[in-house]
């Protein structure tokens, strides 16, 4: 047979590549399928400084936000990180939520014990016609800045953005809503209650001691709040009626009532408030103490996600308590005392309005993978656990981290979780055994690689929820097992291609994190650190060394992503600041990207570690993403 019509490189070809050829034209799917979908090529990286557009730059210096807010004249911080993904004016883009706190009256003198009030002054950014900003705070709530701690006379708080949930409509006008964890830890010093001196300050602070209030060291404590949306858009900061707590985590839990209740996972007890038909909240804490397996389910180490699945309204929960691991079985576990720790690990809570919680599986790492190690200086250690997660040696796990997500069309969802531990080992010594004649110690960054030092990288696991059981997901959720300082995160489609993606949330120095999906459920490391724009800041004293803050997010431009930078503020005078340096507020910008997100190089395991070692001892400008103060 004469191959005339074939293409003119066939005709010379053999019979089996012939047969190789004809099945690739016939078999190969249509576009976007997932031929060679598992080799994920590296495109071709654009010249650095051409990511980023400084001509659509737009900038609000410090003097228009929190500069013009009356009670921040004496110290005020930009607090982690914005929030994204949202959108209060309905046009389809998300909006910008810029966390400030303000610092009520004057410094106190250095490691000084106090309880300075902590007032809330937040703004909104809405997105316009024109892909540009406007600051919206006026027109949304009717005041200059958004006083999220609530009107009351109380100690303030900050928000736990790593840990808030994506905004949501929660009382179906069609409007997004805000709810977070309001609290105290930013670093102030700590009280000791059998100190005489500490005791007397705490009176002095939160009035005379009683016994039987477990939230009596107010300087912990908060008034949680919510943002709550009027149905004109228009929203109000609306105060939960349970009093202050000391909350870490809150969720948001359905009742028999078609409405939602706010819970707040505290240190100390628990708290709840519902939410009414005419959009207000009143206090069933009382109402949650006659739930099935409340305390349980509530009092453990505050740090949750929930989530819906199968037709299962799911709560999974930081730690394993003894009465769970020793009773599997049981059903009332609120009616059992335990004997033996708590276990590093996850339990996983059906929800049933009107009921309460049960028990639906729990997770410990398996005992063949524990081990111990020390930690500390040779004159003195101590001796903590540490568990093996994927190959990698985890020191002091804690499963504190969730987002539940599908990352391929064709594969159920999964529960993500990423560890907050002391973290690992690095660069040289990555994935190298525990060594129980080491003493372990916190590496910096200025230090040179060493086998003792760890540092924040963290397991990234991957589990699906069948039939209300754990099930661990044997294929990477993120290439490489780790991710570095990202105990935040969503899960969201970030180039709209279909497969969803990553972006992480710092803690403390707010760092952008971006993983693109390699459409078979892997999640790689996009290389941001040649694309980073360099300058200054207005005030040049206040540099990206000490607490100028960026992130990338989607801002409705996807698959261009937008660069969004800050500075911070400083809850104190830093030592370096000269006698007759004044701390002004720091402008807050927004940079188009000029190139899609996937058109930037993927960052290998490989080399991530390779760049961590280069850098280690290296100035700061080495990597853009590894905690500046350690430089």
């Amino acid at each position: 047979m004469e191959n005339v019509n074939l293409p003119t490189k066939l005709r010379f070809i053999s019979p089996s590549q012939l047969v190789l050829w004809i099945c690739l034209v016939l078999c190969t799917p249509a576009v976007g399928t997932e031929i060679f979908a598992d080799r994920f090529f590296k495109p071709i990286p654009p010249e650095p400084g051409s990511v980023f557009d400084f001509s659509t730059r737009q900038l609000w210096l410090g003097d228009v936000l929190e500069g013009a807010t009356e009670y921040c004249e004496n110290r005020h911080i930009r607090w982690i990180s914005v929030v994204t993904d949202f959108d209060v004016n309905l046009d389809g883009k998300s909006d910008i939520l810029l966390p400030i706190t303000c610092y009520l009256g004057p410094d106190p003198a250095p490691g000084e014990k106090h309880n300075r009030q902590v007032v809330a002054a937040w703004r909104m950014f809405c997105s316009q016609d024109n892909d540009q900003f406007v600051d919206c705070t006026e027109d949304l709530f009717g005041t200059q800045a958004i006083r999220a701690t609530g009107e009351s006379k109380t100690g303030g708080g900050n928000p736990y953005i790593h840990v808030m949930d994506t905004p949501r409509d929660i009382n179906n006008d069609g409007y997004p809503d805000f709810w977070y964890a309001l609290n105290r830890d930013d670093g102030r010093p700590g009280f000791n209650y059998s100190d005489p001196d500490d005791f007397a300050l705490l009176e002095e602070f939160c009035g005379p001691y009683d016994p039987d209030d477990p939230t009596w060291g107010c300087t912990r404590t908060a008034t949680q709040t919510v943002l709550l949306s009027q149905g004109d858009g228009t929203y109000a900061v609306v105060e939960m009626p349970f009093g202050q707590t000391n909350t870490q985590a809150t969720a948001m839990l359905p009742n028999t009532e078609g409405t939602v209740d706010f819970f707040a996972f505290n240190y100390g007890p628990y708290a709840a408030a519902r939410l009414t038909k005419d959009n207000t909240f009143v206090d069933v804490t009382d109402e949650y103490a006659t739930y099935k397996n409340i305390r349980s389910a509530a009092l453990i180490n505050p740090y949750v996600a929930t989530f819906t699945h199968e037709g299962e309204f799911y709560l999974v929960s930081s730690e394993v308590p003894s009465t769970l691991y020793e009773n599997p079985t049981a059903d009332d576990f609120d009616a059992l005392s335990g004997s033996g720790p708590v276990k590093q690990g996850m339990a996983l809570w059906t929800f049933e309005a009107g009921v309460g919680f049960t028990l639906s599986d729990f997770y410990t790492p398996n005992p063949e993978d524990a081990f111990t190690y020390k930690v500390g200086t040779p004159d003195n250690y101590t001796t903590q656990p540490g568990s093996w997660i994927r190959g990698i040696p985890v020191y002091s796990p804690r499963w504190n981290f969730f987002e539940f997500g599908q990352l391929h069309p064709n594969e159920e969802p999964i529960l993500i979780a990423v560890q907050e531990s002391f973290g690992t080992t690095a660069g040289e010594f990555f994935k190298a055994p525990p060594d129980p004649d080491l003493i372990y110690e916190a590496g910096k960054f200025r230090d040179t690689d060493a086998e003792n030092h760890i540092y924040g990288l963290s397991a990234v696991e991957g589990f699906y929820i069948r039939d209300g059981k754990f099930v661990a997901r044997e294929k990477p959720v993120v290439a490489g097992e780790v991710a570095y300082n990202m105990p935040g995160f969503k899960v969201i489609d970030l180039n709209k291609d279909g497969y969803n993606d990553l972006y992480g949330i710092s803690g403390g120095t707010q760092r952008p994190s971006i993983y693109i999906n390699d459409k078979t459920g892997t999640l790689r490391k996009i290389d941001l650190n040649g694309y980073i724009p360099e300058f200054e800041f207005n005030d040049p004293q206040y540099g990206w060394v000490y607490g100028g803050n960026f992130t990338i997010r989607d801002l409705g431009r996807a698959p261009y992503l937008d660069f969004i930078y800050w500075g911070t503020g400083d809850t104190f005078r830093q030592s370096w600041y000269a006698d007759d340096y004044v701390i002004k507020a720091q402008e807050f910008g927004i940079i188009q990207s000029t190139l899609p997100i996937d058109r930037l190089p993927i960052l290998t395991p490989e080399e991530e570690q390779q760049l961590f070692t280069d850098c280690l001892g290296a100035t700061w400008r080495c990597n853009f993403f590894f905690p500046t103060p350690d430089f």
